[in-house]
């Protein structure tokens, strides 16, 4: 049998590789759905493939041709021994024809393949298909809408998930072909987009034990595992080459230990294995529909010519339109197939992730004093009240008589005098945090002052859509500035790319929660500001763009500037509705208040002299003047027109409006009198230091408050507090009861400064802060609440302890990441789907398999019966914990966005809880009950028993619109004559809440 075609083999390894079947010994990830059906990929490679394309163009299969190959040979050695001409016996004409034409097809066969690699590589790189539309070979399309201006980018229409670790096999040839393979059989990635440090980033090295390296089927395979490992990657490639070959055969040794440059062939293939996996991720939006475009163009451009169609004969044009047909029917599957694993990727990574862990910190002013007593016995409260607020150094004597707050514990006597505490329900258990929200009462929602999210921004800013829909009245970002050192880290060549492609969707995302009142300051440098200006046109629309402020961040130039010292930032601020919105004034400085005098003693007060001419053209400005002296002003200054008409001059006179000097012989000016000056300034787009703060003056803010443990923990761009604080100001509306956004959280100084504004003007702004990274526990948790305790800080030291006036209640909330959601797929039972036909087999392997098979193991309905210990694995910083906890009651709040009035349970706070609020339908209102009950504890009956009993008021009164409850027990039956309210399992809302998309479907 004749060798394949080497066009059908470089297709077969580039689908290998777009399937990703070359990763068959990853078990985690999308790599585990993957292995789902392999066996039906493989198949459909190596011997479907062939099939199908001889059935497109209605060719001969390689054994039939082999046969009339064969026959024809056999009929030329007869008629050699008769010596005769074979070419007299029809049959062997007719034979020969039919050779000819399946020589032909097996021609036209090889262009189909050819095709379709060239298609398919046209659009993908480096693990990933990048969107960039033909025109041909050489040339792109952007797509235009018809706008004046259209921004495009290389990924626009992809989502950006993090720039991380693309793992793939890697082999390479020795010089008398012998393989070498490094399979990567463990591996552990950062979720979402974290920057860890570079001591805990992970390294591709050798795998433990005495198996790493062996020969398997004449290859030499060496087993990579991806984990948190000291040392530069380099480094570790020394040691890893160093064991390999140690722990290699003796045969082998010596070619792998020949030279390559300045390396031996084994130290360079380490390096560019370990080099090349580092990518961004992208997932496309619509791959499918991308696709099925840009092979519709191809067919019409590269397979079918159609400038040429005049000029060909029928059978040209037929085996053309032929040619045409076979590649796209052919393509088509293959796209199918490719699209549904883009899809199913799509679909768990905009899954509204869970919250994992929700904590409180409530300052001790709105905590019970009953609960005094059991929160200063917890002694690990109590070591972080002196980690944090230095309580030890609290003047003890006078302050708890017969107490000590230097021991483990503290009376209840001195955290009465110490209000400002702020009590973490992180080191109490789930009882008493049950507790301390049932004591909360009413409004809980209404009463939080902040939300601290840790997460992806995106997930994040997805789950809070619903709760917080049109309550965002301001939002101060500091992205990453793409500078190439600010952590941002991208594929070579995408770097403007992935740049707008993270930021477009959060900023896209996060317009869904401004309020109509709303506006959004975006920090940004010159490296970016123009790409800047025309993706927030995109979003927002051009005609909302508000100004670009100036921020003057330096205070003395740097002469080792390469070439102009970078004084300045700028602050890029759009409104929701720029026609309608208007800043609030800023406060009058002392300057402004200083030019305000009162020379003459008018009763009015204070004033100050504006000169009365201008340069624009006024009809009625030009008449004569006589002062109080007698003398005669002919006429303004050249070029100037009186500001007034001569009646209303005398007027403004008449009334001791019009300052003459102080010996009355002056040209004439105008009192501006500081009583009827309105009490503020308009916003300008300049913002000096001195008014804003510094980045000094923000590094020094941050030390003083948070204590590092080296100066490499230190955050190089902070922004000061004076410069969030001019923000928030200019947003105020509605007595400073604004909530304020910041998705680039960072240390928290967006928080910090809403903090520290309250306490000047007894503003009631709250806040929203989402950050991914680690120092979102140890710098801007610890920020916020230092912050709450004390107003200034020195040396990590407070100052003064005076609190936050009215008290804090803050809620922390832990996400679930992406690759949380990957890890836990579970795959289900291999079916049997051989009774099938094979057509409908692979119709539903290519279209449905993903979507159908893991739809259930992606959110296991059934243990909604035991929501109180639903756990799910999750990986953070090195460690893997099988059964993390999941607070499901927190995650449904957020996904059927209601604003919480109460929270509460019925005994046993693991059996049976319960949470009133409202949520928003249509503009109006709708009052709400969820109950939350352990199925196995509390069987229907009791539930059904709890609205008759008139102890538990929640239900028993009846007052809602509807009633969410897991289980599903038949409440309909005990609903009365004239009630309305709606009965909703939570599985089924759960579930479709947390796939749906961006418009609640």
């Amino acid at each position: 049998m004749a060798s394949e075609p080497r066009e059908l083999q470089k297709l077969k390894s580039l689908l290998k590789e777009l399937f990703q079947l070359d990763a068959e010994d990853l078990d985690f990830g999308m790599y585990r759905v993957l292995r789902l059906r392999r066996d039906e990929l493989t198949t459909f490679l190596e011997r479907t493939l062939a099939d199908e394309v001889r059935r497109a163009m209605g060719s001969a299969d390689e054994r039939e041709r082999a046969d009339v190959l064969a026959r024809l040979r056999e009929m030329e050695r007869q008629a050699a021994e008769w010596g005769g001409s074979p070419e007299k016996n029809p049959e062997y004409v007719k034979l020969k024809a039919m050779m000819a034409s399946a020589e032909d097809g097996a021609a036209r066969e090889r262009q189909v393949y050819a095709h379709l690699g060239e298609f398919f590589s046209r659009y993908y790189e480096d693990g990933d298909f990048v969107s960039l539309p033909r025109l041909g070979r050489d040339t792109y399309a952007v797509p235009y809408d018809g706008s004046e201006v259209v921004l495009h980018w290389a990924n626009k229409d992809q989502y950006y998930v993090k720039s991380g670790e693309y793992f793939a096999r890697y082999a390479f040839q020795l010089r008398d072909g012998r393989r070498v393979v490094f399979r990567l059989v463990d591996a552990e990635t950062d979720p979402d987009n974290v920057k860890g440090t570079d001591a805990g980033k992970r390294r591709f090295r050798l795998a433990d034990g005495g198996d790493a390296v062996g020969v398997v089927d004449g290859e030499l395979v060496c087993r990579f595992v991806y984990q948190p490992a000291e040392g530069k990657q380099e480094a570790v490639n020394e040691a890893t080459e160093e064991r390999i070959l140690d722990a290699s055969p003796r045969e082998w040794r010596h070619a792998l230990s020949a030279p390559k440059g300045e390396r031996t062939l084994l130290g360079w293939n380490l390096r560019q294995y370990t080099e090349k996996n580092k990518r961004d991720y992208f997932i496309h939006k619509d791959l499918g529909g991308f696709l099925r475009r840009e092979l519709d163009h191809y067919l019409k451009t590269e397979v079918f010519d159609l400038d040429a169609v005049e000029s060909m004969a029928d059978d040209d044009v037929s085996r053309a339109l032929a040619m045409v047909k076979a590649v796209r029917a052919v393509a088509r599957p293959i796209i199918d197939f490719l699209a549904s694993i883009e899809d199913f990727q799509k679909r768990l990574f905009l899954k509204k992730k869970a919250v994992l862990r929700t904590e409180w910190c409530v300052t001790l002013d709105r905590v019970p004093e009953g609960m005094y007593a059991e929160i200063g016995t917890n002694e690990a409260q109590v070591r972080r009240w002196k980690e944090l607020f230095a309580i030890d150094e609290v003047d003890v004597p006078p302050l708890i008589p017969g107490g000590d707050a230097r021991g483990a514990t503290v009376t209840a006597e001195f955290l009465k005098r110490n209000r400002g505490l702020v009590v973490e329900t992180r080191f109490f258990d789930r009882g008493f945090t049950a507790r301390l929200l049932a004591a909360l009462g009413k409004g809980v929602d209404e009463r939080v002052t902040g939300v601290m999210v840790r997460g992806e921004n995106l997930q994040g800013l997805r789950l809070l859509t619903e709760r917080y829909t049109q309550s965002i009245t301001c939002t101060c970002i500091d992205p990453p500035y793409n500078t190439g050192n600010d952590g941002f880290i991208y594929r070579d060549g995408f770097g403007r790319s992935s740049w707008l492609t993270m930021l477009e969707d959060r900023i896209v995302t996060c317009v869904r929660l401004f309020h109509e009142d709303s506006v959004i300051f975006v920090s940004i440098d010159d490296h970016e500001i123009h790409a800047l200006r025309y993706l927030m046109d995109g979003v927002l629309g051009p005609e909302n763009f508000v100004t670009t402020v100036i921020w003057q961040k330096v205070y003395a130039p740097k002469s080792s500037a390469k070439h102009f010292s970078e004084d300045h930032d700028y602050a890029v601020a759009y409104a929701r509705k720029a026609e309608s919105w208007r800043p609030a004034p800023l406060p009058r400085t002392s300057e402004q208040d200083a030019h305000y005098k009162n020379p003459d003693g008018d009763p009015r007060g204070p004033w100050r002299a504006d000169g009365m001419s201008a340069r624009n053209y006024y009809s009625k400005g030009t008449y004569r003047i006589t002062n109080p002296n007698g003398r005669v002003i002919s006429a303004p200054p050249s070029g100037r027109y009186w500001i007034y008409s001569e009646d209303k001059f005398r007027e403004l006179d008449a009334d001791g409006r019009i300052w003459w000097g102080e010996n009355g012989d002056n040209q004439p000016a105008v009192k501006r009198f500081r009583s009827e000056v309105r009490d503020g300034r308009v916003p300008q787009t300049l913002w000096k230091y001195e008014d804003v703060g510094h980045t000094q003056e923000a590094k020094k803010e941050l030390l003083e408050c948070v204590t590092f443990e080296s100066s490499a923990g230190v955050f190089e761009t902070p922004k000061p507090t004076r410069l969030i604080k001019q923000m928030a100001r200019i947003a105020a509306r509605d007595n400073n009861v604004n909530c304020i956004l910041d998705f680039f959280a960072g240390s928290g100084t967006t928080g910090h400064a809403v903090l520290n504004l309250n306490r000047e003007d007894q503003g009631r702004r709250t806040f929203i802060l989402v950050e991914v990274n680690d120092y979102f526990d140890t710098v801007l948790v610890p920020r916020i609440l230092k912050a709450t305790y004390s107003k200034d800080w020195k040396e990590g030291k407070p100052v003064d302890r005076t609190p936050v006036p009215g008290g804090a209640i803050y809620k922390v909330l832990y996400l679930e990441s992406y690759e949380d959601t990957l890890a836990n797929v579970t795959l289900p039972a291999r079916r049997d789907d051989s009774v099938l036909p094979l057509r409908f087999r692979r119709e539903y392997t290519v279209r449905y398999m993903l979507d159908h098979e893991t739809r259930a193991a992606v959110l296991d309905l059934d243990r909604f019966r035991r929501p109180f210990s639903w756990t799910m694995e999750v990986r953070r910083g090195g460690m893997v914990t099988p059964e993390h906890p999941v607070d499901m009651v927190e995650t449904f709040n957020y996904l059927i966005g209601l604003r919480v009035s109460r929270y509460g349970f019925f005994g046993d706070p693991d059996r049976l809880r319960y949470v009133e609020g409202t949520v928003l339908e249509d503009g109006d209102e709708r009052r709400v009950l969820v109950l939350w009950r352990d199925c196995d504890a509390v069987p229907d009956a009791e539930v059904l028993r709890l609205f008759d009993d008139r102890e538990f008021a929640p239900v028993s009164s009846r007052e809602y619109d509807r009633i969410y409850v897991n289980g599903d027990p038949p409440l309909a039956n005990v609903r009365r004559d004239g009630e309305h309210w709606k009965v909703l399992a939570i599985e089924d809302e759960f579930k479709r809440l947390s796939f749906a998309d961006d418009d609640g479907n």
